[in-house]
């Protein structure tokens, strides 16, 4: 429904006069912006800098190695020097526009210094050296784009390069061998850590950087209970215990297994204490404790698929509650979709075989309209029914 039709419905149930309704619409004229005007500007840049790129490219090997890199570097000063005096003037859009060019354009200057200087080297070498000289746009950026690129990027670069070294390399081995799933929590425990610093002290003229970390927070946990609720079994099949030395493995689990739990316990109680991040860190710990649970399970698939439904739906519950407390009426009513899909998935797992009999149908649809009435039950929270 548009914006135009809610107000002469709130103006027909008395809830805003036609001086208010006009004062509306004129303030939505005045900041509404011209998408589609956006969207051809974006498309003629693209393909004039595509025409560039292909004229260029077509007569590469012409030109000489001096103009290639002239002409690289006239182009970054004067995108440079573009980005501060719009920013200056009080333009984002153009700001924002030219900050994206100007970081894909320092990407490609390192490509072309390499290929001049014939510089071999890895590519998260260079991708962590790209995202080292664009560090400083991020505090330029007012938008959410950027960051969003940068930070899967920058962590991904510089969790290989450590991989370099060969300690940090035996280390990970050792835990993506040894213990299921324990690695991936670590990450997410430093992505989380990095996090709750960043709401706390991250001052809040910076909250896209923030809100692009809490972003890539959200896909890794996502990611994460997506991934042990369907590959549960791969994961948490008989990984424990190390063949060589099986009471020297016992004491090196309990030892980081302990670690590990007191790890996100501290960053749950920290948390609390400086109110930041608690539903996030509160879904790690929900990981953590399934994963340690399900090394004493039966090793058998249709254990492991339950286990992994119940992850996925207590994460999803947590969420949910979350949405409720906050009175996020679009994230709980996504969170409920996606708990009656789970849920369901789960009786088709379960007792698929009794569906096609009509005492199956009868349950499915008894099921489906329990499911419904938790919905429209919680729902009421956000629509204001008594």
């Amino acid at each position: 429904m548009g914006i135009a039709k809610k107000l002469d419905n709130w103006e027909t149930a008395g809830l805003i006069s036609s001086k208010q309704k006009e004062a509306v619409l004129e303030y939505e004229k005045q900041h509404t912006r011209p998408a589609f005007l956006y969207s051809m500007l974006f498309l003629g840049i693209f393909c004039i800098g595509l025409g560039i790129i292909s004229v260029i490219s077509s007569n590469w090997e012409a030109v000489p190695a001096t103009v290639k890199l002239v002409a690289d570097f006239l182009l970054l000063i004067l995108s440079a020097r573009g980005i501060y005096c719009f920013n200056k003037s009080g333009k984002p859009f153009q700001t924002e526009v030219l900050i994206l060019f100007y970081a894909l354009l320092i990407l490609g200057s390192i490509g072309l210094t390499g290929q001049i200087f014939n510089l071999s080297s890895a590519l998260y070498k260079a991708l962590l050296f790209w995202s080292v000289l664009v560090f400083p746009l991020l505090f330029v950026s007012k938008k959410i784009l950027l960051p969003i690129i940068w930070i899967p990027v920058f962590f991904t670069a510089f969790f290989l390069f450590c991989l370099e070294f060969p300690l940090v390399r035996y280390y990970a081995d050792y835990l993506a061998n040894a213990f299921p799933a324990l690695l991936e929590i670590i990450i997410m425990f430093v992505m989380i850590l990095i996090y709750s610093l960043m709401k706390y002290f991250v001052p809040e003229r910076f909250k896209n950087l923030t809100k692009a970390m809490g972003f890539w927070v959200g896909v890794i946990i996502a990611g994460e209970v997506i991934l042990l609720d369907i590959a549960s079994f791969g994961i948490f099949h008989s990984k424990i215990f190390m063949p060589s030395s099986f009471f020297a493995s016992v004491s090196s689990s309990i030892m980081v297994w302990s670690t590990t739990a007191l790890a996100v316990a501290a960053l749950y109680a920290a948390s609390s204490y400086y109110q930041v991040s608690g539903i996030t860190v509160k879904a790690l710990a929900v990981i953590l404790l399934y994963t340690l649970i399900a090394q004493i399970l039966p090793e058998n698939g249709t254990v492991f698929e339950i286990w992994g439904a119940l992850l996925a739906l207590s994460v999803l519950f947590l969420l949910g509650r979350y949405a409720y407390r906050t009175d996020s009426g679009r994230m709980f009513n996504l969170i409920t979709v996606l708990i009656a899909l789970r849920v369901f998935v789960v009786y088709l797992q379960v007792f698929g075989s009794l569906l096609t009999t009509g005492v199956g149908l009868i349950v499915s649809g008894a099921v489906l309209l329990l499911i419904m009435f938790v919905w429209a039950k919680g729902r009421r929270r956000f629509v204001g029914e008594k």
